[in-house]
């Protein structure tokens, strides 16, 4: 147990990690990843940053208690570019993803395909990017094209993002009005959109939320769950 931080469990619990999954923490200087067998590792910031040629100054300490990350870390396997850094080679240590730095990132969400793997990141002005695989049309950008670095999604220009979710192949994001946009992968119903076995390449808008404010979103393997600000919760697909 880290003073002045989460315990395991809490890390784990907080960033819903899977058996395969590193849950990732950020106190201070260091970087912190748990994983189920109960070991957690820790790398200096700066260090990982120098290892990996990107600029000195490039990520912010804002001097909390527990320190703000606002580089975006990621490793492991990096099928079609699922780490964002440019490259297709996987990596057991923690790479700054180049792209997004200088951006600040409030939340991100990592698709869990058994062949496809993408990732999307939200930013604290609503903007969403997207990389990894596209083969379902699961980034948002029109076509069925992987991407190796991050791409912010112009279809959802004029609107302010809140929560994003990833299924295997598809994405779900939640506006900050309540409105729900959902593409990828179809196959099971879990776009919402009533027409099953069709992907969708761009954000769709879920025409039967609307009127309905909704607060959050998880998606599963090929199902969505959305919950609502009077605390109702929909779910659809398989």
């Amino acid at each position: 147990h880290l003073p002045g931080s989460p315990g395991l469990r809490d890390i784990m619990r907080a960033t819903g990690h899977m058996d395969w999954v590193n849950a990732v923490y950020s106190m201070g200087d260091f970087v912190f990843s748990a994983s189920v067998d109960r070991t957690i590792r820790r790398w200096h910031i700066a260090s990982l940053l120098s290892e990996q040629g990107a600029p000195s100054g490039q990520w912010v300490d804002r001097g909390n208690a527990h320190g703000v990350l606002y580089d975006v870390f990621a490793w492991g396997h990096n099928k079609e570019g699922a780490l964002g850094n440019g490259i297709a080679d996987t990596s057991e240590v923690p790479v700054p993803i180049i792209a997004l730095q200088g951006v600040i990132v409030s939340e991100i969400a990592c698709g869990a395909g058994t062949e496809e793997h993408h990732s999307v990141a939200l930013t604290e002005h609503g903007r969403v990017y997207s990389w990894g695989s596209g083969r379902s049309g699961q980034l948002g950008h029109g076509d069925v094209t992987s991407l190796v670095l991050p791409r912010i999604l112009e279809s959802l220009d004029g609107h302010v993002v809140s929560r994003v979710s990833c299924g295997s192949a598809h994405t779900v994001a939640v506006g900050t009005a309540g409105t729900v946009w959902s593409w990828g992968w179809g196959h099971f119903g879990q776009l919402g959109h009533g027409a099953p076995s069709v992907n969708f390449s761009t954000p769709e808008r879920v025409a039967a939320l609307e009127g309905i404010t909704v607060a959050r979103v998880a998606c599963g393997s090929a199902h969505t769950t959305v919950s609502t600000d009077t605390g109702q919760v929909y779910t659809w697909g398989w």
